[in-house]
């Protein structure tokens, strides 16, 4: 007699390797879209800190420092900075600050004549930014200071460090040097 068909082990065990087969498949889509999800976040963050880094090397790189200007000011502390640029034959003040309602690092640029706000950019308003710190390296003493006043110090630092803490990526603080030559 020619029996036809599939055994019951048979059957469990094509159904054991097609679960395996499919378990597998799903793990690696799975593992590959929140890789893709994962580096899209990461992207995000570092296109914004690109942005932020490039604003800041900009206004410190056009600082307005004379000794026939009264008002030579480039000072700040650990969660602030400020000062003069001169931009499109104008001088303007810019400040960085630490907004704790916001969780942002803000930037406004004000008009020194009508001392109007020209322009005001919020960075990490989105991605729950934890803390700013500001820091200047004094030649003098050869370490960072947490603040800084250039009527105190009648000098400039020669750099300046950022250093920002969102709640998921840390990046590398970004040091910014400050052209001594650049007095008018």
């Amino acid at each position: 007699m020619k029996e036809e068909g599939f055994t019951l082990i048979e059957i469990l065990i094509a159904i054991t390797i097609t679960g395996i087969i499919l378990g597998s498949v799903f793990t690696s889509l799975d593992l590959g879209f929140s890789t893709w999800e994962r580096s899209d976040t990461n992207n995000k963050y570092e296109q914004e800190w690109r942005v932020a880094a490039s604003f800041l090397r900009r206004d410190l790189h056009k600082l307005f420092i004379s000794s026939l200007y009264q008002k030579n000011k480039l000072q700040g502390n650990y969660q602030s900075i400020s000062g003069i640029l001169l931009e499109d034959g104008s001088l303007k003040e810019f400040t960085y600050f630490y907004d704790s309602n916001n969780n942002s690092l803000v930037r406004k640029l004000k008009n020194l004549k009508t001392d109007e706000v020209i322009e005001e950019i919020e960075f990490f308003k989105t991605f729950n930014l934890k803390g700013v710190e500001f820091h200047f390296y004094d030649t003098k003493d050869q370490f960072w200071k947490d603040s800084w006043s250039y009527q105190k110090e009648e000098r400039l630092p020669i750099a300046v460090k950022l250093e920002v803490e969102l709640e998921k990526v840390n990046f590398a603080p970004l040091i910014v040097e400050i052209y001594l030559g650049q007095e008018y």
